[in-house]
């Protein structure tokens, strides 16, 4: 079995559109058409089982309508999070609706949602999301739309983790794209989980030996196999994960029994 545990899609009213403004700034081909059916296919191409389907409102506005989209998206194959922007009020009642509703975690992106991890007027909403024991999934790192902004430093999520339960933290990107001495030096032990997706395919992707002094501090035990489809590639994170040198039985909790673990389906 193999988890995806970061994967995007949108409405197919929007999906054609949204796919061709982001690729021209990540200046990267898709592997999908940006939608449901094409992810589908993609993963079955690919022999993934599930995938995180991970949801971003980029403003406050859309907030309740993007979480709409993320529950009639969530069942057996796709695992739905659901998104909290920062400048939303009603965040409350909103984690209430998203629990109810089956979603499982609630995914953050600073620099598409123009806020600073580092800002601690928005620890409330991680904290009501600790509350209710919701997953939360954070960009990190660099991001092609804002390339000079550090919203999404390492060391601002590692205080986060300081304040709520790190395991309930996914920090993307190998822990921070193109941050990679930060994600050694501020983030790897501060027990968070960290998924592998978009950290290889470009311009200042990982070492593998730094990443293995990233893991030696981070432990097998949160380490998620993810792609962020439709901009990364399965293969070669699969290889990557294949050159770490690590065991049948580690291998498996890093595709798939770690993210069953965390949606709480296996112990």
């Amino acid at each position: 079995m193999i988890i995806d545990a970061h994967l995007h899609f949108f409405h197919d009213k929007i999906a054609s559109t949204t796919i061709n403004e982001l690729k021209n700034i990540a200046k990267i081909e898709p592997t999908t058409l940006g939608n449901r059916a094409s992810s589908e296919e993609y993963l079955k191409k690919n022999y993934i089982d599930k995938a995180f389907l991970l949801n971003i409102a980029t403003k406050a506005k859309n907030n309740v309508r993007i979480n709409d989209f993320a529950i009639s998206n969530n069942d057996d194959k796709f695992i739905s999070f659901g998104s909290i922007n920062p400048y939303f009020a009603g965040y409350e009642e909103e984690l209430d609706r998203l629990v109810a509703s089956g979603i499982k975690g609630i995914k953050f992106h600073p620099q598409y949602q123009n806020f600073d991890l580092g800002d601690k007027a928005h620890y409330p909403i991680y904290k009501a999301a600790e509350k209710r024991n919701l997953l939360m999934s954070f960009h990190m790192g660099f991001d092609p739309y804002v390339p000079d902004c550090d919203f999404a430093a390492p060391k601002k999520l590692a205080q986060i983790a300081r304040e709520i339960n790190p395991k309930l933290i996914i920090a993307a990107h190998f822990g921070g794209y193109l941050c990679w001495e930060e994600v050694l030096k501020d983030l790897s032990k501060s027990n968070v989980n960290m998924d592998t997706s978009i950290g290889l395919y470009h311009t200042g992707s990982i070492n593998i030996d730094v990443f293995k002094r990233i893991l030696d501090n981070l432990g097998i035990d949160n380490l998620i196999f993810a792609s962020d489809t439709p901009w990364g590639r399965f293969n070669e994170t699969i290889n990557f994960i294949n050159d770490l040198g690590l065991s049948e039985k580690e291998k498996e909790k890093v595709f798939y029994q770690n993210a069953l673990r965390l949606l709480k389906l296996m112990n």
